[in-house]
């Protein structure tokens, strides 16, 4: 990102892109016009408008240590990632020590059911959460439950949304719920 000495030489570059450029000091003396708004929000969240590695614009897309970590991915070594390259910048994040995971006691049951090519999961695993409440949904509505409705459900009870949907297209296959493929 170039910046300028003065306002009227950020004011002039940032014509050059836009019509009404959104002019900012950004420390003593050094001046920059962004385009917009929204480009000015972008440098105030990651400290740049462009990827450093790959100069690509920024609202392309860019995913932070925070969240990936939080929706389980895997660390990343940097304040933030863009998506367009897959290069870190901002501050560099120090390595945690990696965790090995020892499981969470769920015994797979050897003799579960299985239908249509489909195994019934076992019990106290969070896939048989899912297809205990497609069984209720069942009892009570007489009908299948919708994706639409997986959804609700999955951010109501705190479920992964594409597993709940995932585990329901299961069930259905299991209880032969499944749309049957036409032959002309």
């Amino acid at each position: 990102m170039k910046t300028y000495s003065s306002k009227s030489n950020a004011k002039r570059a940032a014509l050059k892109n836009t019509e009404n450029p959104i002019l900012v000091e950004l420390s003593k003396g050094q001046w920059y016009g962004f385009s917009d708004t929204n480009e000015k929000l972008i440098w105030q969240c990651y400290g740049a408008i462009n990827c450093p590695t790959c100069n690509i614009h920024l609202e392309n897309g860019v995913t932070t240590y925070d969240d990936n970590k939080d929706n389980g991915g895997e660390a990343l070594t940097h304040e933030f990632w863009c998506l367009g390259c897959d290069h870190g910048f901002g501050e560099e994040i120090e390595a945690a020590t990696p965790t090995v995971h020892t499981g969470t006691g769920l015994k797979i049951e050897k003799n579960r059911e299985e239908r249509n090519g489909v195994k019934r999961p076992s019990i106290g695993g969070k896939c048989r959460i899912v297809w205990d409440y497609c069984d209720t949904y069942m009892k009570e509505h007489n009908t299948s439950p919708m994706p639409k409705h997986m959804k609700e459900t999955a951010l109501l009870q705190g479920w992964n949304e594409n597993n709940a949907i995932l585990e329901m297209y299961q069930w259905r296959k299991f209880n032969g719920l499944t749309k049957k493929s036409k032959t002309s």
